[in-house]
């Protein structure tokens, strides 16, 4: 993590390295484990600014956590899916989504209702739904074909960052009290742009691509597509084949995981 575009990184890694998985605005992160360090069930943790080490919360995957820092969206690691929110700390609350075979990003939105990226039958597309703050039946957001971008929910509470798969596209979506959203093209990204999060003041989003390293990062104004330089990322280990997660929160701090290469030489001998 850099706690801004010019500060020194700090290495937040827990255990076999942690898979990074959402961050609120104050920084409040959340991450997963898997392998040894989860367990069969897998793990998801929460790690507040300052503390020295993370704080398990829950069994399964990670998905979101809350602007306030104090929730968090987890998925179980089993077949079917089970969807819970996980105060931190505190005891799962079970949601009743109805039958699903996958899972993408949630959100909350500022009105409290939460927002989720379902799959309904193996080999249908995402669809995008939104639950009210208090419980209660799914309606559907997005038009189909969206999905959602990392930190989709702008700021202000007034926009959503998707992506089109049917036009290849980002989109900038409103948030309306009911019914499906109205998007529109975000001019001046691509589809091989990644976007990792919001400006504070909810007119830009912060883009960058995956590989090459080091990584530049760009703000692109979400009304033109203007984009401006706003940092570039020297991972510190060798070996680095791209970013894996990038988010940026409003205040500008920077967290973000990237994959190591590593290859393997073998001498082979008694070949006829």
């Amino acid at each position: 993590t850099r706690e801004s575009a010019t500060a020194v990184p700090r290495d937040l890694s827990w255990r076999e390295g942690g898979g990074l998985k959402d961050v609120s605005p104050e920084g409040v992160v959340l991450f997963g484990e898997i392998g040894d360090s989860g367990g069969r069930e897998a793990a998801v943790y929460i790690r507040k600014p300052g503390d020295a080490e993370p704080t398990r919360i829950s069994d399964g995957l990670p998905m979101a956590i809350a602007d306030d820092g104090q929730k968090a969206l987890v998925v179980s690691n089993s077949s079917p899916p089970v969807l819970s929110i996980v105060p931190a700390p505190g005891l799962a609350q079970a949601l009743d989504v109805g039958e699903i075979t996958g899972t993408g990003i949630g959100a909350w939105l500022k009105d409290g209702r939460l927002i989720l990226e379902l799959r309904r039958k193996a080999g249908e597309d995402f669809l995008v739904y939104a639950r009210p703050a208090k419980g209660g039946p799914l309606t559907q957001l997005l038009p189909p074909g969206m999905n959602l971008s990392r930190r989709p929910v702008a700021p202000d509470g007034l926009h959503i960052a998707a992506f089109d798969l049917k036009s290849n596209s980002y989109q900038i979506c409103d948030a309306p009290a009911a019914g499906l959203a109205s998007c529109k093209p975000l001019p001046g990204v691509d589809d091989k742009d990644r976007i990792a999060g919001w400006s504070a003041d909810s007119r830009a989003v912060f883009v960058s691509r995956h590989y090459p390293t080091p990584i530049k990062i760009e703000r692109v104004d979400v009304a033109t597509g203007k984009r401006e330089p706003f940092t570039t990322l020297h991972p510190a280990t060798a070996a680095v084949s791209g970013l894996r997660n990038l988010i940026i929160t409003p205040k500008g701090a920077i967290f973000y995981n990237y994959d190591r290469s590593r290859s393997v030489l073998y001498a082979i001998g008694g070949v006829k």
